[in-house]
Formats: structure tokens, C-alpha cells, sequence
């Protein structure tokens, strides 16, 4: 792909633009900024000229200024099926412009005269838009300006808005970053699992949301779809708004030769958060970071009711699917036990978790992220890093004071120097680990040279079993059906030896090689013929055993039976003397 420039466009009087939206299926784009500036432009296709590509015209055949808005353009959103825009400035006026005779014109206006409006969105057909407020109002309406239902969301500050594919669910992003999905009768449904934001950094604002509707078909089945960017530069994409395992991803993530612990307390956490979110109730998921292991959750008072857990949208469009089948008491029991399925898993979780360890949110303050985007924070976890290391006599107290200077200094370099330092590294792909980012920076720099040492004994610490977790999907990748364990044994050193040599192209063949081969057939009837002795001898010491064992059992079966008998002839002894003792003191 490559992308060159095709047409600059001036901005009369160099006003500052502020947003700006792009109709895809006409070609038009309609740009917004102050004082009221709206401009809406399109250009020559080149369809009917001869020139196409590179050399082909980039006239405008629409260059249009709209009046109408006197404050700063807000909000811009295209209405593709009904060829209408909606815009909105800093005081609340909305208006939809309609293309009449080959020119933008005023179709509606609406004024609130309460809050600004922080969003727009049209649905898949065009038919309904919605429209959200600073102060958390929304409302949905039809395309001819009807009113279908408003709500007020207490408490909240909107930000932006987003609607499904299918027009069945709404997608609102919050100024603290988080994103609530309701359903089209504004019911609320979840909370978004937000997962490349780092937990525990100050807020971050959403900016931008993007569903794919799919019209234009898709690259490969299972594609995401859904795009969520925030301020920081994070962005994340999803295949739908629930996607389906939580936990594979971070079991696959940490399946590496590169140092990950430094990603691991952010990594569990967001794990944690997100399946304690489906069943605890939400006032106790305001706290953060190992006060979430306190949580409870055998206890019936800190979870919601069955019924309100969230199982998932796609397990609920199969219980809806099975409703002529299965009664609602199955439902219920159904849903009951994957509240039970969820309070083990999180029990689990939290009885084996990481966060429970300084060490570990100590060795986040590596991670790039944290460093960026919150260095204050980062500098109080390398703080606790630094303590937990002196504690275990691994560094003394000079160097720990002299690397936590160093780290402050680090920190307080620019953020394009840090940009630049970091951004070779991906925590999700094995080209580049930290240990590779840090060594290239800190080697050989005096000022950093007591840092690099407290790096270098973290980094080497957090490798782990990294190796071991990477033979175990080695091993699972070589299985076969009733495959024997001395066969898988035998395979793995032969994959082994092949990757030591550097591939199969790399392996000389010898004569001793060759003549071992040539003995195969022989070493393996004597191989079988010694497991069919072993077997035989097995075999007999089995039988004697259980030969014995019957004996053994028979002889205790008589005793039990002896000693019943005998204590019964004691009873009835003891009960005769007893008798004769009374008639013997009756004569006195």
C-alpha cells in the first residue's frame, strides 16, 4: 500500500479545525472548527476522466461553507443511508443538513440549552440516531426527528457513543475511560473489558470508537471488528463487544523466552477485575490493585443474584434459542452454576495470585507503559522493587539508593526520548524483549550504571519457566493418538537435537547413524521380548499376591468370627454369676 498526497486544501483564515468525518459511500468530507467553521468538500473520483492513480485530477467538486453554528464544532456524524449530516457546536445546537439540488441546507435544529453533546451516532440503516450529552443525557431518535426514548445517566460523564452492527446494543465511553454497553431500549447490559490500558494509571479519555459493520465484507472469519483509541495512543480491537475466552490470550502471552514479569501484576489484575465484574457486585470493584484479593467471594452478600450475572451474549442467545426445551427452572440452575463456576475460578485466582507478592508490583515499574504515561506511579513501585530486593540481601543499601536516583532521572527524560527508547519493544510479540531495550540504552552509559545492575538481577529473575511453559506446547504440538510416553520422550530429544543442529538441513548423516537404523527391527523384537518377560514376571508376582491376599483375608475373617463368638460366651458367663451372686446373698 502506498499513500501519497493528493490534495492540500486551505483553511480560510488559518481556523484552528476540531473534528472532522468522512462519507465513505459519497465521497464527501465534512470538516468543523471555530467560530462556527463548517465546510463540506469532495473530490473528482477520476471515474470519468481518462487519468486514473497518480496522474489522475484532484479537483473539488464541492468546496461548500455551511452557516449555521456560531460556537466551536463539536461533534460530526454522517447518515450514509439517508445521504444527511449531523453536526453540533460548544453550546448545544444540533442541525441536519440534507443535500437538495446538489448543495447542503438546514433540514432540522434542535437546542437542549442544558449540556454539550459529546457524541452522535447513526445506526446501521439510518434510521435511528443517538445522541449523548456531557452530563450523562441520551437520547434516541428517528430520522424524522422524532423523539423514541431519552434517559439521564446519574453520575456519569459521557464522552462519546457507538452503536453495534445490528442496532441491537449502544457502546457509551465515560471521561475515566470505561465503556457501558446497553441495549437498544436503554437497559444496561456490562461494563467493557478494557485490557491495553494498564490498570492503576491516571484516567484516560476514549476518543475515538469504531464498530465495522461489515457491508464491505471481511478479510477472514473471525476478524475484529471493533476498535476502541484512547489519548494515550493505546488502542484496542476486539471481534465483538464480549470476545470469548479471557484467559487463553493470557495464558498464550506469557508462553515466551522474553522477561514478562514486569506486564504480570497489570496482566493478572485486568484478569481478575474482569471475571470479578461478571458476578461481584460493582460498589466492591472501586478499589484497585491486592485489595481485590480480599474480596469474598464464597459470600452470598458480595455477589449479585444469579439471575444478573453475566454469562456472556452468546450464552444467552443459546438459552433464548433453547426456550420450548428447557424450563426456566433449568435456566436459573443453569446460571446458578456458573456463578458457582465463576466464585472457584476467582477463589483460585486469588488464593495463587501474584499480586499477593511486592516483588512482582514492584517489577511493573519496568514495564514501558507504566513509565510513560504515569512515572509518578513508577517511581513509587520501583521504590517497593527496591525494598523487597535489599530485604532478601540480593543488593545492598548504596545500591539500592544509588538506583533509585538513577530510575528518577530516567523517568524525567522527555517523552520522545522514552518514545523512542521503547518503541521497538511489543510485550506481545518475541522479536524484542526489555532485557534487548534496557541493555541497548543502559550498557555502557556511567549514569545509569547502578540501575542497569538492579535491571539486569529483575530481568534475570523474571525469565522463570519460561522455557518449560514453551516445551509444554512443543510437546502438545508433537502428540498423537496412543502415543506411549517413551515414544513422546524419544521424539522431544530428536525435535531437540534437530533444533540444536539448526534445522533438518543441518544434520550430517554418519555410517553409525546408518548401521543403527539398519538395526531398528532387530533392537525392537528384543525390546518387546524383554517387555513380554517383565510382564510375565509382573504377572506372577500380581497372582502370588493376590493369592496371599485371600489367604490373608480368610484367617482375619475367622479371628473376627472367634472373638465374636468368644466375648458372646463371656456375656452369657458374666450374666450367670451375676445371677448366682444374687441368689447367694438372698440366703443371708
Amino acid at each position: 500500500m502506498f499513500i501519497y498526497l493528493s490534495k492540500k486544501i486551505a483553511i480560510p483564515n488559518n481556523t484552528r479545525l476540531n473534528c472532522l468525518a468522512w462519507s465513505k459511500d459519497h465521497g464527501f468530507i465534512a470538516c468543523g472548527g471555530e467560530d462556527g467553521l463548517l465546510k463540506v468538500l469532495r473530490l473528482d473520483s477520476g471515474k470519468e476522466g481518462k487519468l486514473k492513480g497518480l496522474a489522475a485530477p484532484s479537483n473539488l467538486s464541492m468546496n461548500q461553507t455551511l452557516d449555521g453554528h456560531s460556537g466551536q464544532i463539536q461533534v460530526i456524524s454522517w447518515n450514509e443511508s439517508h445521504q444527511k449530516l449531523t453536526t453540533s457546536d460548544q453550546y448545544g445546537l444540533i442541525i441536519v443538513w440534507m443535500l437538495y439540488k446538489g448543495s447542503w441546507c438546514e433540514e432540522m435544529i434542535n437546542n437542549r440549552n442544558k449540556s454539550v453533546v459529546k457524541g452522535m451516532a447513526w445506526n446501521f440503516d439510518g434510521q435511528k440516531i443517538c445522541i449523548v450529552y456531557e452530563d450523562g443525557a441520551v437520547i434516541v431518535g428517528s430520522v424524522d426527528g422524532n423523539r423514541i426514548w431519552g434517559k439521564e445517566l446519574k453520575g456519569t460523564t459521557l464522552t462519546g457513543v457507538e452503536w453495534s452492527p445490528d442496532g441491537k446494543m449502544l457502546l457509551f465511553s465515560m471521561r475515566t475511560g470505561e465503556i457501558h454497553i446497553y441495549d437498544n431500549q436503554g437497559s444496561f447490559l456490562m461494563k467493557l473489558g478494557v485490557l491495553c490500558v494498564p490498570v492503576g494509571l491516571e484516567e484516560m479519555q476514549v476518543i475515538g470508537m469504531d464498530w465495522y459493520d461489515g457491508r464491505h465484507g471481511y478479510i477472514e472469519e473471525n476478524c475484529p471488528v471493533l476498535a476502541i483509541c484512547f489519548d494515550n495512543g493505546c488502542m484496542q480491537i476486539m471481534k465483538d463487544e464480549n470476545d470469548d475466552d479471557e484467559c487463553q490470550p493470557f495464558l498464550q502471552r506469557f508462553q515466551t523466552s522474553k522477561p514478562m514479569t514486569p506486564y504480570l501484576f497489570e496482566a493478572v489484575e485486568k484478569l481478575l477485575r474482569y471475571l470479578m465484574n461478571r458476578c461481584v457486585k460493582p460498589d466492591l470493584m472501586k478499589c484497585t490493585g491486592p485489595k481485590l484479593l480480599s474480596i469474598d467471594t464464597k459470600k452470598s452478600e458480595n455477589l449479585i443474584l444469579s439471575k444478573n450475572i453475566d454469562i456472556g451474549f452468546a450464552t444467552k442467545r443459546l438459552l433464548g434459542e433453547t426456550a420450548i426445551t428447557v424450563t426456566e427452572r433449568q435456566k436459573l440452575e443453569f446460571i446458578h452454576e456458573c456463578r458457582s463456576m465463576l466464585t472457584t475460578m476467582i477463589a483460585k485466582l486469588q488464593e495463587k495470585s501474584p499480586l499477593k507478592q511486592k516483588a512482582v508490583r514492584g517489577l511493573s515499574s519496568l514495564d514501558p507503559c507504566v513509565i510513560q504515561h504515569s512515572p509518578q506511579l513508577a517511581q513509587k513501585r520501583f521504590s517497593f522493587l527496591l525494598e523487597e530486593l535489599n530485604h532478601a540481601n540480593i543488593i545492598n543499601d548504596v545500591l539500592a539508593e544509588n538506583a533509585k536516583k538513577e530510575y528518577l532521572h530516567f523517568c524525567n527524560l522527555k517523552k520522545s526520548e522514552l518514545q523512542e527508547i521503547f518503541r521497538p519493544c511489543d510485550q506481545f510479540s518475541d522479536e524484542v524483549g526489555l532485557d534487548t531495550i534496557y541493555g541497548s540504552f543502559l550498557i555502557g552509559d556511567a549514569n545509569y550504571k547502578h540501575l542497569w545492575e538492579v535491571i539486569k538481577i529483575c530481568l534475570v529473575l523474571s525469565h522463570g519457566n519460561a522455557t518449560v511453559e514453551g516445551g509444554f506446547s512443543v510437546n502438545k504440538s508433537l502428540l498423537v493418538e496412543n502415543m506411549h510416553e517413551k515414544t513422546v520422550i524419544a521424539q522431544r530429544h530428536i525435535h531437540d537435537e534437530i533444533q540444536e543442529a539448526g534445522g533438518i538441513k543441518n544434520i550430517h548423516i554418519s555410517k553409525k547413524m546408518l548401521d543403527y537404523v539398519r538395526g531398528a527391527r532387530k533392537r525392537y523384537h528384543e525390546y518387546l521380548e524383554m517387555k513380554k518377560q517383565e510382564k510375565s514376571e509382573k504377572d506372577k508376582k500380581k497372582a502370588e499376591k493376590r493369592k496371599l491376599d485371600i489367604q490373608v483375608k480368610d484367617l482375619e475373617g475367622e479371628r473376627k468370627k472367634l472373638m465374636m463368638a468368644t466375648e458372646e460366651k463371656r456375656e452369657a458367663i458374666d450374666v450367670e454369676l451375676q445371677e448366682l451372686k444374687k441368689k447367694q446373698a438372698s440366703l443371708y
